[in-house]
């Protein structure tokens, strides 16, 4: 049998784009990279994800990774759809690596509508969707994903550093980041794209608000 882990990374930044990962696995993938101790990336240092995402992509059946750029977020995001995104999204990598089961990292609220999305659009009954939140620290698959995702994002985030500046970890809570849009905002006849218009955080800078940023 052939489990699928899906999740992403870089959903809630307001700089750079979402990633979403999958990773394809046998019963005895999943058991090898259980006992490398593969988790949640968020429980794992960039060292740690760095090393494990080298031996995620040699052991499993098959990776896929997913670059979301900000424009298609804020397509969506207008429409109050970004978990219709998601769900449009996971339904291309299980297409693309064919599994039997599928375990996702489901957004938020709403998991059986998010679930109902992901079969509606597949139109396969002989996968087995599980959506679930944190299903990262529960499935080996999705912890897989998650950490495929995450340095996946990290890598998209330094050319944007690189390139651009620091400005920060790009989440709205920054302050640096706050700060940079800030600069940003003020010089900028026309804000870059590699910043999403739609988060709330830049429409506040936008109309001249103060005080505490955030999404």
């Amino acid at each position: 049998m052939k489990t699928l882990g899906i999740d992403e990374a870089g959903r809630g930044c307001v700089i750079g784009p979402m990633v979403m990962g999958a990773v394809l696995l046998s019963r005895r993938s999943w058991d090898q990279l259980l006992k490398m101790g593969v988790d949640d990336s968020k429980k794992l240092t960039p060292k740690k994800r760095s090393e494990l995402v080298k031996v995620i992509r040699d052991i499993a059946l098959g990776t896929e990774v997913a670059i979301i750029p900000p424009y298609k977020i804020d397509e969506y995001c207008n429409k109050n759809r970004l978990n219709v995104l998601e769900a449009e999204v996971a339904v291309d990598l299980i297409r693309q690596r064919k599994p039997n089961v599928v375990y996702i990292d489901a957004p938020g609220r709403g998991i059986e509508k998010f679930t109902k999305q992901v079969e509606q659009m597949l139109d396969e009954r002989e996968v087995c969707i599980v959506a679930e939140n944190h299903a990262d620290s529960k499935y080996v698959a999705v912890a897989a994903a998650s950490i495929l995702a995450k340095v996946t994002r990290d890598e998209e985030v330094a050319k944007l550093r690189e390139e651009f500046g620091d400005f920060g970890s790009g989440y709205p809570s920054d302050p640096k980041t706050q700060n940079f849009l800030k600069e940003i905002c003020q010089q900028a006849e026309e804000l870059p794209s590699y910043i999403r218009q739609s988060w709330s955080t830049v429409k506040k800078i936008m109309e001249g608000e103060q005080g505490q940023l955030s999404f």
